[in-house]
């Protein structure tokens, strides 16, 4: 394994993906961004790989080494695994990915150190949702149990996530009351449910009367009830429509991709960047392709910046 050094005076090991075990399931970020269909962040996914294939990994992964024989276990950076595994891939099938390398930081990290870096390093680089961020909180504190110590203050979690202390002290009521069972189903939930939702029923007595209030809340808001809950998610296809013509654009700009001639009021060029719910009408799908324009076009006029990139 090459040794390299960062500015920081961390060593950076260049190590064979086949040495690495990365457990997805175990990072605080959900998502199905590695699938080819019907994945809400696939197309930031298609960028990074983009971005890696042509300028190379900017930023290291972390792993620790395994409790017993030899490897290492993925601690941070899952999108750029999970990248650099299609490029060898790509470039040679799946035999080429055990010979392949990462850029990797070796840290001996404790149970406790591992999902804290893990959680700084997703809520630095791009916000956590609330319902990740609770899961990986609720990890964390599960780490403390076991380990037979005290976990943080409200005020020291609040620090450790930089959020401000009455919504951190929400996020801990949620992931110490709500069972496990029902936080994975708020992340995997397609509509929006607040954190002061999830704060109301973590305030429930019991499992039974917290499943059947989350249910008759998912429920209202996915259009049972009437109008309003219905087209709720356009306000939310609306906001990730505006973020893919900001990318979008930004990379045109740098001349890092040719988009010219991209119309996102036109299905077939939205369709290519997300997808749109099958009961959408046509006026909800031209409002959220104009969103996107708006945005892209935006964003090919903003000034020239060093801080716009594709990188994860």
């Amino acid at each position: 394994m090459a040794a390299t050094k960062k500015p920081s005076n961390e060593t950076v090991l260049k190590i064979p993906l086949s040495e690495i075990t990365a457990d997805f399931a175990w990072n605080g970020r959900s998502g199905k961004w590695t699938e080819a269909d019907g994945a809400e962040d696939k197309h930031d996914f298609a960028l990074l790989v983009l971005d890696i294939k042509t300028n190379g990994q900017d930023t290291p992964v972390h792993v620790r080494p395994k409790k017993s024989g030899k490897g290492y276990i993925l601690v941070a950076g899952f999108r750029r695994f999970a990248a650099i595994s299609k490029i060898a891939e790509e470039a040679g099938g799946k035999s080429s990915v055990k010979d392949a390398t990462i850029d990797a930081i070796v840290k001996s990290y404790s149970d406790i150190e591992a999902r804290t870096f893990n959680i700084r390093e997703n809520t630095a680089r791009e916000d956590l949702k609330a319902a990740d961020l609770v899961w990986s909180v609720a990890d964390l504190l599960a780490a403390y149990k076991a380990g037979g110590k005290t976990p943080p203050t409200d005020e020291a979690f609040a620090a450790l996530i930089s959020k401000s202390q009455p919504y951190t002290s929400k996020l801990l009521r949620i992931a110490k009351n709500v069972p496990e069972k029902l936080l994975a189903k708020w992340r995997a939930a397609e509509v929006i449910v607040t954190v002061d939702n999830m704060d109301g029923i973590a305030r429930l007595s019991d499992a039974a009367a917290m499943e059947a209030k989350f249910k008759e809340l998912v429920s209202s808001k996915e259009g049972a009830t009437g109008n309003a809950g219905k087209n709720r998610w356009i306000d939310t296809a609306k906001k990730k429509a505006i973020e893919i013509g900001t990318l979008i654009g930004n990379l045109e700009r740098l001349e890092k991709i040719d988009s010219h001639g991209l119309n996102f009021e036109d299905d077939d060029d939205m369709a290519a960047c997300m997808t749109i719910k099958k009961e959408a009408t046509a006026a909800q799908r031209r409002a959220i392709g104009k969103e996107a324009n708006k945005a892209y076009h935006a964003a090919i006029k903003a000034p020239s910046s060093e801080d716009d990139s594709a990188s994860e």
